[in-house]
């Protein structure tokens, strides 16, 4: 039972740790909290079990003190958990004293030991009841958790069109630059190729001038 109990503070300061309620951490808590629960039923069943057959060895020993007891005394000496006062009043009523003797000791030592059944279930029920309650409290701080996720991811997803689109832009803008940038140089290379045409027309014209009008020699 000490162990039990152990386990289960643990798992109330794991639980009570900021990443506990990490999505990546949260499955395995979970998964710790259900074995700790498994091996909880299992030894309650344990001692259901054992307890029964305390019960039907109460009922054996109480024959060996009264063999012609009836079905109902039977029965109130089983339900009275080892009622030690039960079994002294039908030890006096006994003609087998030593058998009797040997049989009122083991009922005291059986007693004893359904009491301290009976104490560890009801802290093993504490026990359940406490996790339950642990659970409980940090749910709306999982729900929370799992809203600002979606919430971050929606963001993410939004910043992501907005970048596609911001690339898309820049993209586009960088084709126009250099589309302009190729208008102006086609421009120059046209006002160049004008000048020096216009420049070497002029240049003849001037040169046939000169030689037309120089007197003879």
């Amino acid at each position: 039972m000490t162990g039990f109990r152990g386990l289960a503070d643990r798992v109330r300061r794991i639980k009570g740790q900021p990443d506990a309620s990490n999505p990546r951490n949260q499955a395995q808590v979970e998964a710790l909290d259900r074995r700790i629960r498994r091996s909880i039923n299992a030894f309650q069943q344990t001692e259901s079990q054992f307890r029964r057959e305390v019960q039907e060895q109460q009922r054996r020993q109480y024959l060996i003190v009264r063999p012609d007891a009836t079905e109902q005394e039977l029965q109130e000496a089983t339900e009275a958990g080892g009622d030690q006062q039960i079994f002294q009043q039908a030890l006096l009523n006994a003609d087998r004293r030593g058998q009797a003797q040997s049989a009122l000791r083991n009922v005291r030592e059986r007693h004893e030991a359904i009491i301290k059944i009976e104490r560890s279930m009801m802290e093993l029920n504490q026990l359940l009841q406490d996790l339950d309650a642990i659970v409980v409290q940090q749910e709306p701080l999982v729900e929370n958790i799992e809203s600002k996720a979606e919430e971050t991811n929606t963001h993410l997803e939004a910043g992501n069109v907005h970048v596609e689109k911001a690339v898309t832009s820049a993209r586009a803008a960088r084709k126009k630059k250099w589309i302009c940038l190729g208008i102006v140089v086609a421009v120059i290379v046209v006002i160049v190729i004008i000048v020096l045409i216009y420049g070497a027309t002029a240049g003849g014209w001037f040169d046939n001038n000169n030689q037309g009008g120089a007197p003879p020699a």
